[in-house]
């Protein structure tokens, strides 16, 4: 079952579930809060396009611009502005820790971990033999970067996007890898094109649901990386749609944003009941 919300804004870049399964967005230089509704509740000025961000648990905004992240505060005033990553950093993830706030760079082609007042502690890069000084293979503006957290153990996973070898890879807190799973395929199990999948996303049984650019689809794999089925196919979007950002919220409805289309489209597994 799938729902459209249209929140009337142009240059949607990014999708975020906050507290009470509040949605916020970022379009072209907005900051937004979304009603029940689907329209805007409040908004605040962003200095520049806004490409990802992601909330905390008490409301705390982290918006990543081109080069660097802002901090909003819970009624959407600006908080403090993190230094830039250089000239060559494309910020297009990111992710919180309990402690930590994980930022995706395609231009650096990196992981970044920081505390929450912006100091780098960490950085992430491929353990692939074949990847060229640690950096993961990113031909694209497209890497995303997601934290598992397991209460039973308290320990936190950093799953993260590594587009150009069509895999997801789970990282540990000190960087070591994991574990990996994803293959190319131009199979309905695979992921095709240059890179592959753009965005990713956990529901609460551990499955993963992932989006694709190229061939624009949405899909779902078991927390082994099993396919177990498609959320929105091809048909759904325009032909080339980029930006498929995702979202779940506390009921497992999957939001996924449309820029080209304007609009967020929230599905429901057909074993629920409740439709946003």
């Amino acid at each position: 079952m799938a729902e459209t919300i249209s929140p009337g804004l142009t240059g949607l870049g990014g999708l975020a579930i906050g507290p009470d399964d509040t949605v916020y967005v970022v379009a072209e230089k907005t900051l937004a809060r979304l009603a029940e509704n689907g329209t805007v509740r409040q908004r605040a000025p962003l200095p520049e396009q806004g490409r990802a961000l992601a909330v905390g648990p008490k409301g705390i905004v982290y918006v990543a611009l081109t080069d660097r992240v802002v901090v909003y505060s819970a009624a959407l005033k600006e908080l403090s502005a993190w230094p830039s990553l250089g000239k060559k950093a494309i910020l297009t993830s990111v992710a919180l820790g309990r402690e930590h706030v994980y930022i995706a760079d395609a231009g650096n082609k990196v992981v970044l971990q920081h505390d929450r007042n912006g100091n780098e502690t960490r950085r992430f890069t491929s353990l692939d033999k074949t990847a060229k000084s640690g950096r993961f293979h990113i031909p694209s503006p497209f890497f995303d970067v997601l934290v598992e957290k397991r209460s039973d153990t308290q320990d936190e996973v950093i799953w993260v996007a590594h587009t150009g070898a069509h895999r997801l890879e789970a990282y540990s807190l000190q960087a070591a890898l994991l574990s990996q799973w994803g293959r190319f395929g131009m199979d309905i199990e695979g992921f095709c094109g240059c890179c592959n999948p753009v965005h990713v996303a956990k529901l609460s049984d551990g499955s993963f649901v992932t989006s694709e650019k190229g061939v624009p689809r949405v899909k779902v794999y078991s927390s082994g990386g099993a396919f177990k089925g498609v959320v929105a196919a091809p048909a759904v979007f325009k032909k080339r749609t980029q930006g498929l950002d995702l979202a779940v919220d506390s009921q497992d409805r999957v939001y996924v944003l449309d820029p080209p289309a304007g609009v967020i489209r929230v599905y429901t597994r057909k074993d629920q009941t409740q439709v946003r």
